[in-house]
């Protein structure tokens, strides 16, 4: 079979199959992970259907951009694009006599999967080494000890050799749901001083495996590990909000920002809230109804970085329905320079910081 026609093969008679077994794997847009969807889940991103040739793909209506099955494996498993080929044919027979025979029921039909969860007790292993965490080590400066312990364990942070970024670890973002249930694990390096996540072009060395030894890595520093931790070669991961495991108090209001690293600080700064984080402006798909129904009854204070309140606001529309009261926070709008944009509630929080004769810490201005 010529690679050409194998190539129409596979992505005509088993791209629907390829597609379903993604389903809560995660494709890259604007430097963002956005979750793939089922046929009987559309979004206001993606979904399947087929083009005139009959093979089905994924509609980015954000950027007007088709990824097709071959594509979107590649970029899941960030495998090249030759590579993902050659696994596909050899997981659906097509390097053998079978690519041959006549269509029997290559189409299979998309099931709906069970949410899958991560072993907790693996998880476990990744708590150990927190004085080697770099984001660990930002809280201990920041915050001091006591309370950068209360921190982690409140969030149930971990520590990961995966990269090294200032002789120091990366930090694992667990995300727990409402049933205490592990969905996804978050995996991003932090300077231990600043605490600002490594960017593509900080120096970070990640580990090779194959080598047994760190490499500089100069590719995006975020790593979702719940893939690993699954024995299941079809897996359902659906992800929360990280510290939605805290909602399990009910006398406290919720306040919801984007970064993880930002909930846990702010966590520290005003207990009164309980703070979880969405993981992004799109992470995890935050606005999607299914997520918010663990909202419902609560009081809620949405914290858009700056540059995002308009987008948020619309966002949340459906969660008033919900919620027993919603409001979106201008605060980061109306206080930071237009030409500022990105900056959320930990930027501004820990800007300035004054210590009182009593030992009393400021942080940023008052509210």
């Amino acid at each position: 079979m010529s690679p050409s026609s194998k190539f129409d093969h596979l992505e005509t008679d088993f791209g629907t199959a390829i597609l379903s077994e993604l389903t809560g794997q995660f494709l890259i847009r604007n430097q963002q992970p956005v979750r793939l969807f089922d046929t009987t889940q559309h979004s206001a991103e993606y979904y399947f259907r087929s083009d005139k040739q009959g093979k089905p793909y994924i509609q980015d209506f954000a950027l007007s951009k088709r990824y097709y099955p071959i594509t979107a494996y590649s970029q899941v498993f960030k495998i090249p694009y030759q590579t993902a080929l050659s696994e596909l044919c050899q997981q659906y027979g097509l390097n053998s006599k079978r690519a041959y025979r006549h269509r029997l029921d290559q189409i299979r039909p998309v099931k709906l999967l069970n949410t899958t969860y991560l072993p907790v007790d693996l998880y476990q292993l990744c708590r150990i080494q927190i004085e080697r965490n770099g984001f660990y080590q930002y809280l201990c400066y920041f915050l001091g000890q006591s309370m950068a312990d209360q921190q982690i364990e409140r969030y149930c942070i971990g520590t990961s050799h995966r990269w090294q970024y200032e002789h120091t670890f990366a930090t694992c973002f667990p995300q727990f749901d409402i049933e205490g249930n592990l969905r996804q694990i978050k995996v991003m390096p932090f300077h231990p001083i600043t605490g600002r996540r490594a960017r593509t072009n900080d120096t970070v060395y990640k580990w090779n495996e194959r080598n047994q030894l760190y490499e500089l890595d100069s590719a995006e520093k975020v790593w979702f590990a719940g893939k690993k931790l699954t024995t299941d070669h079809i897996t359902n991961l659906q992800q929360c909000y990280f510290g939605e495991h805290l909602l399990r108090d009910k006398t406290k209001p919720v306040a919801i920002v984007e970064g993880e690293s930002t909930a846990i600080v702010c966590s520290a700064i005003w207990p009164q809230y309980i703070w979880i984080a969405t993981g992004g402006s799109t992470g995890g798909k935050w606005y999607n109804p299914d997520r918010f129904s663990v909202l419902s009854g609560r009081e809620v204070v949405i914290w858009p970085d700056s540059g995002k309140y308009e987008e948020w606001r619309y966002r949340a529309q459906p969660l008033r329905k919900l919620v027993r009261s919603l409001m979106v926070s201008r605060y980061l709008e109306d206080k930071i320079p237009f030409s500022n944009n990105n900056v959320d509630l930990r930027d501004l929080l820990t800007w300035p910081r004054f210590i009182l004769s009593d030992g009393t810490i400021i942080y940023g201005e008052k509210l």
